[in-house]
């Protein structure tokens, strides 16, 4: 999918996300994009174009093994 993914100074980013969205929904937060402004990235990767094809065939097989985990616990 080529896109940039950055990632956060942040320990707990999931606890972070968790707090933001519970800012957006009492409104003290008018937007995710006024909380992205706000987070501070420590590192940040581009994919490289030329293995697209590789990306995606390891997504494929994160995908599957999702589902068998998934298909476990029904």
């Amino acid at each position: 999918c080529g896109k940039k993914i950055a990632v956060l100074e942040a320990e707990e980013s999931t606890s972070l996300g968790a707090a933001i969205l519970g800012a957006l929904a009492v409104g003290d937060l008018c937007s995710m994009e006024t909380a992205a402004v706000r987070m501070k990235t420590k590192k940040s990767y581009t994919p490289i174009t030329e293995n697209t094809e590789l990306y995606e065939a390891e997504y494929e097989k994160f995908r599957n093994i999702c589902g068998l985990i998934a298909s476990a616990y029904e």
